[in-house]
């Protein structure tokens, strides 16, 4: 992680609402998650969205490229790119 990068996340889980999410959900709940075109280079990309449904929460991510369309449930409005 870039050092900016860094200050970032610390400056983040100080902020009012910070949650952490636990590795809880599964890639393999086809209910959740479709996986049709999703490479292991974009599985994250996939798995945030999902975490954050299952949650009911709002991630934040440095990744442009997260893949909300194969989130069932999943809006692009709810994640916040830096």
């Amino acid at each position: 992680m870039k050092t900016n990068e860094a200050c970032s996340a610390r400056q983040l889980v100080r902020v009012a609402g910070y949650g952490f999410w636990p590795d809880s959900a599964s890639l393999l709940d086809e209910g959740r998650f479709e996986l049709a075109g999703a490479g292991p280079k974009q599985l994250t990309g996939v798995y945030l969205p999902g975490l954050a449904v299952k949650f009911e929460g709002r991630p934040v991510t440095l990744d442009h490229g997260v893949r909300w369309q194969s989130v069932t449930g999943f809006k692009p409005a709810n994640t916040e790119v830096m």
